[in-house]
């Protein structure tokens, strides 16, 4: 039941619907969205399913590889539910960021099974930066007092604080320093004075993403996730990335970011120049990875141009 709820709540193979309102057909086509591990709305149902994994590895006594059991179900479920539904050919799969390594992944295992491909945001392997920062969003939670390795569920505070830091981290990789700057400047908080304990707009808007979070996440959801990009790579038993990459058939569109810091434009050269036949676009905007999220309307443009060719 928890598997089939997770399928029907959020989107892992299409992420950008929601970016691109206009751009489907619903009138000729059907959207299939199925979540992995990183639940939204079914954060309670996310944390009960933690708290017993958690729970059965003390009993037992027993450490389990849990991130690399919960990336393997994220790679079978969309299979899994796609065949239940009888579905045989997806007429487009689509990702961008981390959703983008579940399409690739897509594309690459099931080659027959994709009639278009399109990667927004993302690579075909999680790079050395990629991996500090995700480290360092780990580490903040980890290292919250009130973590308890894990099993804080039980408890009356849990690590609320490094959940916050790890996304003011993330967030911070999301948008462009010159996007930042323009926004924020060295402005001040209101009547707040930096010099004696105020703060800057910039911290500020960082708090406030922070905060955010908090009313929707679990933080051991939030490790399973950042794991599972973290060890994010197409080539990894497939003969490398290049040889990973020539499997798939789809046709195929590539969008990048032209401000982006976390995915960057040599990630997306990679990514279309391994695949074969594959188009590349790029969308051009201040604000950084967010960038194909806030451009909808180019995004919307290069959707509706690629699509038209299929």
């Amino acid at each position: 039941f928890g598997k089939i709820v997770n399928a029907l709540v959020e989107a892992v193979l299409m992420p950008l619907i929601a970016a691109a309102v206009g751009s489907p057909n619903f009138d000729s086509f059907a959207v299939l969205t199925v979540n992995g591990n990183d639940v939204k709305f079914g954060v309670l149902l996310t944390a009960l399913v933690n708290f017993l994994l958690i729970a059965a590895a003390v009993y037992f006594a027993i450490v389990m590889p849990m991130n690399k059991m919960v990336e393997a179900r994220n790679r079978r479920l969309a299979r899994l539910v796609a065949d239940a539904l009888g579905i045989e050919v997806f007429h487009l799969v689509i990702g961008a960021s981390l959703g983008g390594h579940r399409a690739i992944e897509w594309g690459v295992t099931h080659p027959q099974r994709v009639r278009n491909l399109a990667l927004v945001a993302t690579g075909a392997s999680t790079t050395a930066d990629q991996l500090a920062w995700c480290h360092l969003q780990e580490l903040a939670i980890v290292a919250d007092p009130f973590f308890f390795d894990g099993d804080y569920y039980s408890h009356s505070v849990g690590p609320v604080r490094g959940l916050g830091l790890a996304r003011a981290l993330a967030h911070t990789t999301y948008r462009s320093a010159a996007e930042l700057d323009e926004r924020f400047g060295r402005r001040h908080q209101g009547e707040e004075d930096p010099a004696v304990g105020g703060r800057y707009q910039v911290e500020s808007y960082l708090d406030y993403h922070a905060g955010k979070l908090l009313a929707r996440f679990d933080a051991n959801t939030y490790l399973i996730v950042t794991h599972s990009m973290m060890v994010h790579d197409v080539g990894t038993g497939r003969g490398g990335i290049e040889a990973a990459l020539a499997r798939v058939q789809a046709r195929t569109l590539v969008v990048d970011v032209d401000s982006d810091r976390l995915f960057l434009p040599a990630q997306a050269e990679e990514l279309a120049g391994g695949i074969p036949g594959a188009r590349r676009e790029t969308i051009s905007s201040l604000h950084g990875h967010d960038g194909f999220l806030i451009e909808a309307e180019q995004m919307d443009t290069i959707l509706r141009d690629f699509l038209a060719g299929a």
